[in-house]
């Protein structure tokens, strides 16, 4: 017979179930405990990377919805080729040979220009961090490519006419709306092509969903190559000395300033066309 020891009347064999059957249900109790402490924080984290992963999706088709204006065209008739005779008066190269001339629909006029500078500059700031890091210097050159444009309402607006006055914003809107049209005929293929870099750049992003860890364009030298570089060989670039000549022309005209007055007045090589660019200067 087998003499067991007793400990509260049960024996040793019975004791070992009891503490066995106890540090079961302790450890299912732990693991229960840190597999769903687990999941809970597994399951806010791809809430919180989904929320995210929308937001990308959803700036990525809200800049490729602006985008695709770019490459909206208004097309008009210049059978007598007055446009282009113009053009060549004032020294500046254009690709168009034809009587069909076309151009972006917001170079109409000063408010549709700057309505779609508007909604470049919200994207810039409230959903720029979203895109990657080709498509983010790619919106970047757009942004400062249409930025320069701008350059030339800012100009008129605060440049004083020979007699110290101002222009007035409605006369300015009727230069820009002549003038706008014009640039937007020559850099027609620079719209183009920037559109395409940038969707191209887009897309290949979209499908991998990255998004900037950090700012591409820090480093100076290489801001420098990828903006200005880039751009010195844009039909904007090469025309900048003759849109500017085009332009004083025009206000002259609407002023009824003489032309050669103006000319030596505004002095615009030193304010919108780039720096080293160009070794004629606007008005020799």
């Amino acid at each position: 017979m087998v003499n067991e020891s007793a400990f509260l009347g049960l024996s040793e064999i019975i004791w070992q179930g009891i503490f066995g059957f106890l540090s079961t249900i302790i450890v299912a109790v732990a693991l229960g405990f840190i597999t769903i402490h687990w999941l809970s924080k597994q399951e806010a984290l791809n809430e919180r990377e989904g929320k995210i992963l929308n937001e990308c999706i959803t700036a990525y088709l809200k800049i490729l919805d602006s985008m695709a204006r770019i490459n909206e065209r208004t097309i008009f008739l210049d059978t007598q080729l007055s446009i282009r005779r113009e053009l060549e008066k004032h020294g500046i190269l254009t690709l168009k040979d034809r009587a069909a001339v076309e151009y972006p629909p917001f170079f109409e006029s000063r408010e549709k220009f700057h309505a779609i500078l508007k909604s470049l500059d919200s994207f810039h700031i409230n959903k720029l961090h979203l895109m990657g890091p080709k498509s983010y210097n790619e919106f970047i050159y757009v942004y400062f490519y249409m930025s320069k444009l701008d350059g030339y309402y800012k100009y008129l607006r605060t440049t004083p006419m020979p007699d110290g006055t101002l222009l007035d914003e409605a006369t300015v809107d009727e230069i820009i709306e002549n003038f706008l049209p014009k640039v937007g005929m020559v850099i027609d293929f620079d719209m183009v092509k920037m559109q395409a870099d940038f969707e191209r750049a887009l897309v290949r992003e979209l499908y991998k969903l990255k998004s900037c860890t950090k700012l591409p364009l820090k480093n100076e030298v290489k801001k420098f190559n990828f903006l200005y570089l880039r751009f010195s060989k844009t039909f904007y670039a090469i025309n900048e000395i003759g849109f500017f000549r085009m332009l004083i022309y025009i206000t002259a005209e609407k002023t009824g300033t003489p032309f050669n007055k103006l000319y030596l007045h505004f002095k615009a090589n030193e304010y919108v066309v780039t720096p080293n660019f160009h070794e004629e200067e606007v008005c020799k």
